[in-house]
């Protein structure tokens, strides 16, 4: 049964009618690990007002340990003590505050005083109290299975009892054992083999996540995506369906994921390769077959396994997904087989498209290249006025985002190039040249402020890592920039020569305009009395010699080629 089937069950356990009988209940939940069980028995008792002590049997050296546990969680004034810190582990500050509530007791003492045999039941309100003894499968080897169901047996006599371990899991002697006295312990059994959608609704809701049924569908419904379990076992991805945790990996995926999709979500196609990537993750196996996937869906595989291995990835590297299957893409070979359209068809087309650029939808243009295509079409159907031209520019360069270490690749404006009917090229419209030249411009700009302002903030902070990585980009042109950076990695030279931190000197002396900084080693020379400094320094300003000579060499030839051209 799922979740729902579940609860229903336990409202029929326990119902009003059986909190006044003088026998207990108690109730087994069984289900494969990562089925939710634990999850779903705290949300169950979140939502009433019964008295629910949880103890884990994992961890636990012996029964009398899970005793105290549960000792701690119904005595008063040490119900209170967190269990997971656990009475053996419990912090210096409350054994020392409960030491003072019980006068100087010592609390091992004052629970060896107690037994579950002594806490009785208290019904006050209509109040039920239900002691869950959770991890029976995972118990420790020092702890007997007929030992644990006896704590539980006695338990049972005050108490309402859950169960809640997996049964598939538990060794083949201790499973003798509980089938041996499950008809004296247990007066119930339900076992959860299924996720209920509300589950998965709630936990995307608790993960800040809503309105996004298309998440939940792709995890229920598309059970073998792109992995193919070996011979023999079909059902080796269908089982991990029903598994909390793999859902809510697939999740944090997606949230990850969605963050260099921005401002997209990701669609159901993305949703089915990120329960792939998954699979491939963390249930691998190595006969497995592969169902195909088309070129594009294959890049984003590979790229969304970057994702999952926390490897450095590119916005851009999505972008060719969408822009293949945009809505923006198709309108834009509609405009240029107007042929095939009615007038009414195109009409409404060309009604969305302004509505479009009124609105400034990033997510309908996807990129730079597509606000250029909608501009050429327009062009050719000769019905754009200059403030459509305006806000589709604004729109382009809203589009560019600057991101550290990555400079600004300017738009080739021959790929909007055409071809006459005799196959010769076209240069396109000069309109359109402007167009991208303008773009080009503004976001190269947009690009350098951005430098400017993360080398600024580098500089306020002292970060000199930092300032290597944008300088690489930007080049130096003040010497006193060059030097800052040089005194704080020479000093660190002086002090503990490596190899690293040289390296380090060599990119920056790289990047440096060289006839800014021609004499600074020189310089440094004339006025150093210290031998290993001298050296350092002659050794930098070589490399600032060769530096300077391979550039004079590329200026040469450069000149030489455009001579003889």
């Amino acid at each position: 049964m799922n979740t729902l089937e579940a609860t229903s069950a336990l409202d029929r356990i326990f119902n009003k009618w059986s909190m006044h009988s003088s026998k207990k209940t108690s109730v087994f939940i069984d289900g494969a690990w990562g089925i939710g069980k634990t999850y779903f028995i705290h949300n169950y008792f979140s939502k009433n007002e019964n008295e629910f002590i949880y103890t884990s049997v994992f961890g636990k050296n012996s029964v009398r340990d899970i005793e105290k546990s549960i000792l701690i969680h119904s005595i008063p004034g040490l119900k209170k003590l967190n269990e997971d810190s656990g009475f053996a582990k419990a912090t210096q500050k409350i054994l020392s505050d409960l030491s003072d509530k019980f006068l100087g007791v010592s609390i091992d003492s004052y629970l060896n005083s107690f037994s579950i045999d002594d806490i009785k039941l208290d019904i006050v309100g209509n109040k039920r109290k239900i002691i869950c003894f959770d991890d029976i499968e995972r118990k420790s080897d020092s702890i007997e299975m007929k030992s644990l169901l006896g704590l539980i047996e006695r338990a049972s006599k005050n108490f309402d009892i859950l169960i809640i371990g997996n049964t598939d899991k538990i060794d083949e002697k201790d499973v003798e054992t509980l089938n041996k006295y499950k008809e004296k312990v247990i007066d119930y059994l339900i076992r959860i083999d299924n996720i209920d959608k509300n589950t998965l609704v709630f936990i995307l809701k608790n993960m800040g996540i809503e309105d996004r049924d298309e998440i939940i569908n792709v995890y229920l419904n598309n059970n073998i995506s792109f992995g193919k379990a070996a011979s023999g076992k079909k059902t080796f991805l269908i089982n991990r369906i029903h598994n909390l945790r793999v859902f809510i990996k697939y999740v944090e995926l997606i949230m990850r994921l969605e963050k260099y999709l921005e401002p997209y979500k990701a669609d159901e196609d993305v949703l089915i390769i990120c329960k792939a990537v998954i699979y491939d993750h963390y249930f691998r196996n190595k006969n497995e077959n592969k169902n195909s996937m088309n070129y594009d869906k294959y890049n984003i595989y590979k790229t969304i396994n970057k994702v999952i291995g926390n490897e450095e990835i590119k916005k851009d590297e999505f972008k060719e997904y969408f822009v293949y299957n945009s809505e923006i893409r198709d309108d834009i070979r509609s405009i240029y087989n107007a042929y095939r359209l009615s007038e009414r068809e195109f009409e409404s087309l060309i009604k969305k498209i302004k509505i479009k650029i009124k609105d400034k939808s990033l997510e309908y243009f996807i990129r730079q290249e597509n606000v250029i295509s909608i501009v050429n079409a327009l062009y050719e159907i000769k019905i754009i006025d200059n403030d459509t031209l305006k806000k589709l520019f604004e729109i382009a360069l809203d589009l560019y985002s600057p991101e550290k270490y990555i400079v600004y690749t300017a738009i080739d404006y021959s790929l909007w190039n055409n071809i006459d009917y005799s196959g010769n090229e076209i240069e396109c419209d000069d309109n359109i040249k402007l167009f991208i030249e303008e773009i080009n411009q503004k976001c190269s700009e947009k690009f350098q402020n951005f430098i400017n302002n993360k080398l600024q903030e580098a500089k306020n902070s002292k970060n000199y890592e930092e300032l290597l990585k944008l300088y690489n980009l930007n080049g130096i042109n003040r010497i006193e920039d060059f030097e800052c950076i040089f005194d704080y990695y020479f000093n660190q030279l002086v002090e503990n020569y490596s190899d690293e931190i040289s390296n380090k000197i060599s990119t920056l002396i790289s990047k440096a305009d060289s006839e800014l900084i021609s004499n600074f080693f020189r310089n440094r020379i004339k006025n150093e009395t210290k031998i290993t400094k001298i050296k350092k320094y002659e050794q930098f300003d070589l490399e600032l010699d060769r530096k300077m000579q391979y550039e004079a060499e590329q200026e040469f030839y450069t000149i030489d080629i455009q001579e003889t051209e």
